[in-house]
């Protein structure tokens, strides 16, 4: 929330003293995880979190008796989603938001290697900010890019991947739609050991801590085909189990029993007593 808030201040949302007074409450709180949450966190009569991770942090952030409910991302993961495609050459990708903190970097690092040099390397998704990078990659003859995709064309794209690539350089607490729904058509995913990430089965996802250890992995994975479907299959099994959209319904309907069952009062009179 750091940056949101920064960005609310320049555009005029709100003043410098509101934006100093969050900061105020941070250092308070002695939070280390999160930034910026603490008035908005203490003012809900309950909140969502899907990780652990994003738990504790916000729960850090309470000084109000607010309720934090776990629920994993929904994902829908039809029965009969994936087919098996007769395909020469095994297709890596990295997808959704396309920015170097996100991975692009071993990416281009990965095509220039030449143990890939029969793969095909697949980026796709949105572009912002890192032209300059997609356009030194685009030189390699195996990468294709493609950064202007309807809805239809990117579920193609993820559904066509053997393994994709989803390392953070820097994590900020988020969890990643684009790696679950790539687990959920049996693709090896290969994430940072890091926060929301973590807490993924270790059978489903391929977890490294280095960009030398992705490497690596992603050599083994295509080398050996049988390694690879089996983390697809364990990743689907996971997908449709614990991230079903059932269950983050029956969640939510905790979260609101569990908040209309406690009488205490929410408001920020606690907040201001220190703010």
């Amino acid at each position: 929330m750091d940056g949101v808030f920064t960005e609310l201040q320049k555009t005029g949302y709100i003043s410098a003293r509101r934006n100093e007074a969050e900061r105020t409450i941070d250092n308070y709180l002695g939070v280390k995880n999160s930034s910026c949450l603490a008035s908005i966190a203490n003012a809900q009569l309950g909140l969502i979190a899907h990780s652990n991770f994003a738990k504790r942090a916000t729960e850090d952030n309470l000084v109000n008796d607010v309720p934090v409910k776990l629920a994993h991302l929904p994902v829908p993961t039809p029965l009969f989603n994936v087919q098996e495609q007769a395909k020469k050459l095994t297709h890596i990708g990295l997808a959704g938001i396309l920015t170097e903190r996100k991975g692009l970097d071993v990416i281009e690092r990965v095509a220039s290697l030449p143990q890939f040099e029969n793969c095909i390397i697949d980026i796709f998704g949105f572009n912002y900010d890192a032209q300059d990078l997609l356009k030194k990659i685009s030189e390699h003859p195996n990468v294709i890019i493609n950064t202007n995709l309807s809805d239809f064309e990117y579920q193609s794209k993820l559904k066509n991947l053997d393994i994709l690539i989803n390392y953070r350089h820097d994590y900020r607490g988020e969890t990643s739609l684009t790696a679950l729904e790539a687990m959920r058509y049996g693709t090896a995913v290969i994430v940072r050991d890091v926060g929301w990430f973590s807490e993924l089965p270790d059978k489903a996802v391929v977890k490294v801590n280095t960009s030398d250890e992705l490497i690596t992995e992603l050599s083994s994975l295509v080398q050996d085909e049988q390694r690879r479907k089996q983390i697809g299959k364990n990743a689907q099994e996971c997908t449709a189990f614990a991230f079903s959209p059932k269950k983050y319904v029956q969640s939510i309907e905790d979260l609101i029993s569990e908040a209309l069952k406690n009488k205490k009062n929410y408001n920020l009179k606690t907040l201001n007593q220190w703010q």
